[in-house]
């Protein structure tokens, strides 16, 4: 098993164990949030409870919760199905179930960065290379590399965690093992490439690598790929799986790998919708000469499968790239998969980009750029604040 001696010591204790008695006030001040309209438990609520799924605020307020509903909010946020099945995990805990411990055991040494005692859990019981959790998500321990799909408390990134994965997949861990953490089929590989803590590490792309070469399969690169990975500030790593696993056998791929000499040749027998799929993607890419080449052949800048080039050529302060889109009339106010304009789809890229790529981009000249085009700057109330702490982080 190939690991690095800089793994075996590097770990932080993690307390994952869930008290029973602190849940239970947990669902109680929950309720007491309800009661009160507070906004956050308004979202554990939406996103926790079938029942307020997708309402606004006011619906779920003008509705009914109780405390039975709090408790199934609670179990959901340990990503456990119902409260009785909580009460069922902590008493399983509790009298030592073999089977639950040895995981959760496993699951905290990943976290905490323990690989010394991670191997050594796993050589006494190797089985739980390819055992599951059983909490709702189903997880195999290589899916907590990740930090994503799995419960909160254990969403950690630790120094170590290369090392880690690498130890998984080497024992023996099936890279494409699917959980049902966000309605099913979620992949080690596709948890990681959206994922904010592995990336906050430092340490996203390089876990995509490792499990790309361990076999991980990436699935169908298609124009929508992008979407869940920008959703959560991981925009290059949408990138990067492109770089790594698309193929020159498609007007997309050639776009997305930026073949200028493919592209033109595969444009004339192509399709429409495959002509705006490759600019969108070649856009997100940052590939200037296929875009360019694109538009040349009047391939449609309006065109969005969630983000319009023009909010991919700011995304990436691409000015010389935005000059372009403009001048062909792309749409300034036009409304990205998540409500954003170009302008403010822009300053949520500048605050979340990591110190190199905002000093790379220069967000300050492309939000300049934008607003000199007409791009409203009123869209939401603090919209002039934000856009002078992004001049303030650049020291304009």
């Amino acid at each position: 098993m190939n690991t690095s001696d800089r793994g075996e010591g590097v770990h932080t204790p993690v307390n994952t164990h869930i008290d029973l008695e602190q849940s239970r006030k947990m669902a109680k001040n929950l309720l007491k949030a309800f009661k009160a309209g507070e906004p956050r438990a308004l979202d554990r609520i939406r996103w926790n409870h079938p029942r307020f799924r997708q309402l606004s605020d006011a619906d779920i307020i003008s509705r009914e919760f109780s405390f039975a509903d709090a408790q199934l909010v609670i179990a959901r946020l340990h990503h456990i199905e119902s409260w009785p099945m909580l009460v069922q995990h902590v008493e399983s805990m509790e009298r030592a179930d073999p089977a639950v411990q040895q995981f959760e055991a496993a699951a905290d040494a990943i976290i905490s960065g323990n690989l010394a005692l991670l191997r050594t859990i796993l050589d006494a019981h190797p089985a739980l290379l390819r055992a599951r959790s059983s909490r709702a998500h189903h997880s195999t321990l290589l899916h907590y590399v990740s930090a994503n799909g799995v419960e909160a408390y254990r969403q950690v990134t630790p120094s170590n965690i290369v090392e880690i994965t690498r130890f998984l997949l080497d024992a023996g861990a099936d890279v494409d093992a699917t959980s049902t953490a966000y309605g099913g089929g979620s992949t080690t590989l596709g948890l990681v490439a959206t994922s904010a803590h592995p990336r906050l590490a430092g340490v996203q792309l390089a876990l995509m690598d490792l499990l790309i070469d361990g076999g991980a399969s990436a699935g169908p690169i298609g124009p929508g790929m992008g979407r869940a990975c920008v959703a959560n500030g991981c925009p290059e790593a949408a990138v990067h799986l492109v770089n790594r696993c698309a193929t020159l056998d498609s007007l997309f791929g050639a776009a997305a790998l930026g073949n200028l000499g493919v592209v033109r040749d595969l444009y004339p027998r192509s399709t429409t919708p495959e002509h705006e799929s490759a600019l969108l993607i070649a856009a997100q890419c940052d590939h200037l000469p296929v875009v360019t080449l694109l538009i040349a052949r009047g391939v449609n800048p309006a065109m969005s499968d969630g983000m319009t080039a023009l909010h991919w050529a700011s995304a990436n302060g691409n000015i010389t790239m935005m000059e372009l889109l403009l001048s062909q009339r792309a749409p300034l106010e036009a409304l990205n998969e998540f409500g954003g304009t170009v302008l403010s789809s822009t300053i949520w890229f500048a605050y979340h980009a990591l110190p190199e790529d905002f000093k790379r981009r220069n967000y300050p000249a492309v939000i300049d750029t934008l607003i000199a085009a007409g791009a409203r700057a009123d869209c939401y109330p603090e919209m002039h604040n934000d856009m002078a702490g992004v001049y303030q982080r650049a020291n304009r």
